[in-house]
């Protein structure tokens, strides 16, 4: 590439180029942080979206014969609808309903983004309607926000009920359950 760079620029250039560090695993990190940022605003976005936003989930097989779930998300922001590619991962089992689900669910669990989340509109609505003394919260970008991150913590602890519960569950493991789950708060 440096050969080519002289022959086509001067070799001046090909100095300069033959600088920048263009290791794979030096390209791969900035792709990676490249690419986590682009997601966390379109989960951002989502997140502030006045609207509900819709999913697109598509199975595809992919130029090797695997199969790749790729999701797709549509959303309203600044008055304009977006669409933009939420994931993309390897169905490495079947592609039946419920392993399509899961890696969806995951990725909102991952992602903090809820059931309460996903019916906002609906609960303001229903508080406007009821004129409820809280109906005006749901206009708040905080207050949406602090709502998320409560409902994430309670599906946390449900979550964690439900381990805890059964047979076959003694103290030792109840008592790492929460001190695993005490470390995991901010």
């Amino acid at each position: 590439m440096l050969k080519m760079t002289n022959i086509m620029l001067g070799e001046e250039t090909e100095v300069k180029l033959s600088q920048i560090p263009l290791a794979n695993v030096t390209i791969s990190d900035r792709i990676e942080d490249m690419s986590k940022y682009i997601l966390a605003q379109v989960v951002a976005d989502l997140i502030s979206s006045p609207a509900k936003f819709s999913l697109q989930v598509d199975e595809t097989t992919d130029v090797s014969n695997l199969s790749q779930l790729a999701v797709l998300v549509s959303y309203v922001k600044d008055d304009v609808i977006n669409e933009d590619l939420l994931f993309c991962k390897p169905l490495t089992t079947t592609t039946k309903a419920a392993e399509v689900k899961k890696p969806v669910d995951n990725f909102f669990k991952d992602n903090r983004l809820s059931c309460v989340f996903a019916v906002r509109v609906e609960l303001a609505l229903f508080l406007q309607e009821q004129q409820h003394c809280h109906a005006d919260c749901f206009k708040n970008y905080e207050f949406i926000l602090i709502l998320v991150h409560l409902a994430d913590i309670f599906a946390a602890l449900n979550h964690l009920n439900h381990k805890m519960q059964g047979g076959g569950f003694n103290i030792i493991e109840a008592a790492e359950n929460l001190k695993a789950f005490q470390n995991k708060l901010p």
